[in-house]
């Protein structure tokens, strides 16, 4: 039902003070629990999506965070990504962005020091959610990986999807 609340394409509005801006279809897994399955096949988001998106942002002032997700935003090349950041954080009634991501669990090797500094050089605040789903998936590596990221000043939070016959 995200499309019900999209004013714009690649973005849902569904709640007063926050936006979800669909950044990409490329995702490194595809979870059994993913919403955004109808989404799997389409073109990744076009940098007028993204000024549409932002152009709407600015406009509601009520928005205060925006939440960038996909798919998988941290899959994206650094230019890309960092244009998405770019965008959203120079937004006056933005206070923090969230990138929604499951690397850390299927790439941790991409949280470089250099990666991870170029996440932190965002003008507003950015928070990572992840999906840690079972004991197995918090490897060394991954650990490693959120490590990098809070040494940036980059907090991680976690939402684990209950699973039957899993967790």
């Amino acid at each position: 039902g995200e499309e019900n609340s999209s004013p714009v394409p690649c973005l849902v509005h569904r709640y007063p003070d926050r936006a979800l801006f669909i950044s990409t279809n490329y995702c490194s897994t595809h979870c059994r629990h993913c919403m955004r399955k109808r989404r799997w096949n389409a073109d990744v988001t076009s940098k007028e999506e993204l000024y549409k998106a932002a152009e709407y942002i600015a406009q509601t002032s009520e928005i205060r965070e925006v939440l960038i997700s996909g798919g998988d935003p941290l899959l994206l090349p650094e230019e890309k990504l960092s244009e998405i950041i770019e965008v959203f954080s120079s937004l006056d009634n933005i206070e923090i962005l969230r990138i929604g991501s499951r690397l850390p669990v299927v790439l941790p090797q991409r949280f470089t020091k250099d990666f991870c500094q170029l996440l932190a050089k965002s003008k507003k605040p950015i928070w990572l959610a992840t999906h840690f789903n079972h004991p197995q998936e918090l490897t060394a590596e991954a650990a490693q990986a959120i490590d990098n990221l809070l040494k940036q000043g980059i907090p991680c939070i976690n939402q684990t999807v209950l699973l039957k016959g899993v967790n």
